[in-house]
């Protein structure tokens, strides 16, 4: 679970130029930081949930509207846009937390929502492949928790992994997938989209997981910590070159903007961290 809120300095969610955090190389480093301080301010929009019983919601970084998506009893949370933006596929958890959680899918004025899996087992953390082709998700419909796949109508479901597996996030040629393996001391791993040719990225002794695979494909976001003392990190898509963003306490789920410029990610907040923006 995850949660995000606007890009304010003294509420949850925290909007970063990449460039203004990066330790590396000191002279680009001042450079990059001239620069940062003349561009605009980022624009798009950022899906996030805010507490446990609480809906979707969306908010402008133009302007800083916020508007809510869902009006659902009980908690939504883990959203993840389209490729085209129309709609948002989500954690439907209102019969509680981990009681029967659904992946459901809702256009983004919030029309038309319905239930893609309809399984007694919990399904959550689903993310949109970039070719609109394919949501992947976390269930335990087979007892453990794996990762697993289905057409954006709900259709044609199957399994991928067989760790214990879950928020996945896409490479943006949608041809592999990241995702946190072995809680509760998760590392980063990544397979191809068919969920062959696994392989580990991470393997420091606080968990590692919440991976979020950047625009261009280079770098992954992912925090470091258990919930409560999270911090971001990114690293090459290859699992080199680890460095740390950020030194919060309770810093989490990073997730990119579209142009790869910006990082929005959660700090303080209740046990929720969710958040996509775009």
């Amino acid at each position: 679970m995850h949660d995000h809120l606007p890009v304010k300095d003294d509420e949850q969610a925290h909007a970063l130029r990449r460039c203004s955090v990066v330790t590396a190389l000191a002279v680009l480093l001042c450079l990059a930081a001239l620069s940062c301080g003349e561009e605009a301010a980022p624009q798009g929009l950022i899906a996030f949930s805010h507490g446990v019983g609480d809906d979707l919601f969306v908010m402008s970084l133009a302007d800083g509207r916020i508007r809510s998506v869902t009006s659902i009893r009980g908690g939504q949370f883990d959203p993840s846009w389209s490729p085209d933006r129309k709609r948002l596929v989500f954690r439907d958890s209102r019969a509680g937390v981990n009681r029967n959680d659904e992946i459901y899918v809702i256009n983004a004025d919030g029309s038309g929502a319905r239930n893609l899996t309809r399984e007694s087992a919990n399904d959550w953390s689903p993310a949109w492949s970039p070719d609109g082709q394919t949501i992947v998700f976390a269930s335990q419909r087979s007892g453990q928790l794996a990762l697993w796949a289905m057409r954006p109508d709900g259709s044609e479901v199957r399994r991928l992994t067989d760790g214990v597996d879950e928020y996945p996030t896409w490479s943006p040629d949608s041809g592999q997938i990241a995702f946190g393996r072995g809680l509760p001391l998760s590392d980063i791993w990544v397979a191809d989209r068919d969920g062959s040719h696994v392989r580990q990225l991470t393997s420091d002794p606080d968990p590692e997981w919440l991976p979020a695979w950047s625009p261009d494909g280079r770098e992954i976001a992912y925090v470091r910590g258990f919930e409560g003392h999270g911090t971001i990190w990114v690293m090459a898509a290859d699992g080199s070159g680890q460095r740390q963003l950020t030194r919060g306490h309770d810093d989490m789920a990073p997730d990119w903007s579209g142009d790869g410029e910006w990082l929005v990610f959660s700090r303080r907040g209740n046990a929720q961290h969710d958040a996509q923006g775009r």
